[in-house]
């Protein structure tokens, strides 16, 4: 692995405008005095990206290679890591990785390594400082704060000059841990993985994983809009049998604090699932729209018996609805696959039996919609005020005499008892306030072409993982070899900062962006020449003979 000297600058550069070398340096600087060190910390976590970002793995071993092999003698010595005959040593590259985990280690299965500001309180309060087995409250508390610190200083040194999204796909997808997993009651190498559920593909072909779930926030646009970097924005991990959902919420109320704000995000059914104090309700206080789909056990109908409409997957409809529409089954998939030249039989017969599964549900949900209330408008405490169908002009009722008059191909219902209409049907409006379905409330009509285009955008959320996992190799179990969730999650980020800094200058030189100045950067590959000894090319024309 060769990395030209304009590469690697750009990517310190990358670093340091994130701010995290200074904030790291101050944690493992043991005190006053003592030899400086060789290698700064700027210059090990440039490495660690560019390491992730050609040789797919994030070892010790290769950040030494490239550090001593991989780039010019020249800037070898410029960045002290050749000085006369000292060269940095395996040993001193290991030793500072682990020294900066160690400042934000909390694990209880591992022995605190003090920093000098926590061996300085415990000494101002009495505290033994020598034979420490555990952290206090307050160190574990600081510890976790200074870690987040990092991650999203990280990630925001991509967004600095274009600005943060306001419209996030969010997911969660799984890392294997260094170490094999056990049995129950047999202890494992890592303390902090856990069993947990994964998608199966053809590479890992399996549902289970033991390791952790990293939940990102990835950069969407609008649909039709303009094209925006698929950024991973936010990002923390957590063992694999967590959900993590109180921990995205806290992501997106800090989020959400910063200029521009969150304004829509994109979900699928565990976030959707989870009870409304929890995760629906904070998304109203923070003013947070999401397009979500339904969990099977959030379908079906429910009837409202003050107001007289049903409730059907989060939407007001007319109470005499069919009861074939009242539950309609989600398709196999809403993209169907897309063959290749050279498909199989097996693929064209997937495709087919996906195309008409999806064309199934559309007819259904097309048929439900004349059925559905129409929103019109909103008061001003923020509740939504609907319309029922048949003065919306989609249905003939005789509860509503002017429906009658409308063409013959409308659907036609009859209610109950005309002699007592409930105030959904016998109102001009009604109004519903979101604790009518607190957890099914979203902007679109599920499963409508509309929301099939919003909820779309989270396909963004596959692609980012699949580059991630595919081009840097972080699928395979040993994309690490070190272990514990601080360990795991200090290199994860770093990866996915690899990730952002790629994403970015692909999509900046596709769309001629050039706010961000490492976009400037050529990055061209003009070879190299190898010289011998004496400092001449090999192969070429010898220097010539002084007369």
């Amino acid at each position: 692995m060769r990395v030209e000297a304009k590469r690697f600058e750009m990517t310190m550069q990358y670093v340091r405008r994130s701010g995290v070398g200074a904030d790291v340096e101050a944690r493992v600087r043991s005190g006053v005095g003592g030899r400086p060190r060789d290698l700064e910390i700027d210059v090990l976590l440039a490495a660690i990206i560019l390491v992730s970002q050609d040789l797919n793995k994030v070892h010790h071993t290769k950040l030494h290679r490239l550090l001593t092999t991989g780039l010019s003698r020249t800037l070898q010595k410029t960045l002290n890591i050749r000085s006369g005959s000292h060269v940095l040593s395996l040993r001193q590259v290991r030793y500072l990785h682990n020294a900066i985990t160690d400042t934000y280690e909390t694990s209880d299965a591992v022995k605190p390594v003090l920093m000098a500001t926590e061996r300085a309180a415990r000494r101002k309060a009495g505290m033994d400082v020598d034979n420490v087995t555990s952290l206090t409250p307050a160190e574990r508390a600081e510890r976790q704060a200074a870690l987040t610190d990092f991650q999203r200083k990280i990630l925001a040194a991509s967004t600095t000059h274009i600005g943060r999204g306001t419209r996030l796909a969010i997911d969660a997808t799984a890392l294997d841990s260094a170490a094999r997993g056990k049995v129950r009651g047999l202890r494992c190498a890592d303390p902090d993985a856990r069993w947990g559920p994964r998608t199966k593909t053809y590479d890992n072909r399996t549902k289970k994983v033991f390791g952790f779930h990293a939940t990102m926030g990835i950069r969407t646009g609008t649909v039709g809009g303009v094209e925006e970097p698929a950024l991973v924005e936010t990002f923390f991990l957590l063992p694999a049998n967590k959900k993590g959902i109180e921990e995205t919420v806290a992501e997106l109320a800090y989020a959400n604090g910063l200029p521009g704000g969150v304004d829509e995000i994109m979900v699928d059914r565990a976030y959707s699932y989870s009870v409304a104090p929890k995760w629906a309700d904070k998304l109203r206080e923070f003013c947070i729209e999401q397009v979500f789909d339904l969990h099977p056990n959030d379908h079906g109908a429910k009837l409202n018996v003050k107001d007289g409409y049903l409730m059907i997957d989060g939407w007001a409809h007319c109470p005499s609805t069919p009861n074939r529409l009242k539950r309609i089954a989600r398709p196999e998939t809403f993209s169907p696959l897309k063959l290749r030249r050279n498909a199989t039989s097996k693929e064209h017969a997937d495709r087919d039996r996906q195309v008409a599964d999806l064309n199934r549900f559309n007819a259904e949900i097309a048929e439900r919609d004349q059925y559905k209330f129409e929103k019109h408008g909103t008061t001003s405490s923020g509740k939504t005020r609907f319309k029922c169908p048949a003065r919306a002009g989609k249905l003939l009722c005789e509860g509503c005499p002017l429906s009658t008059m409308l063409p013959g191909d409308r659907p036609t219902v009859e209610p109950e008892d005309l002699e007592n209409l409930p105030r959904a049907c016998a109102q001009e409006t009604i109004t519903i306030d979101p604790s009518a379905a607190p957890k099914l409330n979203q902007k679109h009509y599920w499963g409508s072409k509309a929301w099939q285009a919003d909820y779309g955008r989270r396909s963004r959320a596959e692609g980012t993982f699949g580059f991630i996992k595919t081009e840097q190799n972080v699928s395979t179990r040993g994309w690490t070899r070190q272990v514990g969730l601080l360990k795991t999650a200090f290199n994860a980020i770093l990866v996915v900062a690899a990730y952002n800094l790629t994403t970015l200058l692909r999509w900046a030189k596709a769309c001629g962006d050039t706010r961000d100045p490492l976009t400037l950067v050529d990055l061209t590959d003009h070879g190299f020449e190898e010289l011998d000894a004496g400092g001449n090319v090999v192969g070429g024309v010898p220097p010539p003979v002084p007369a």
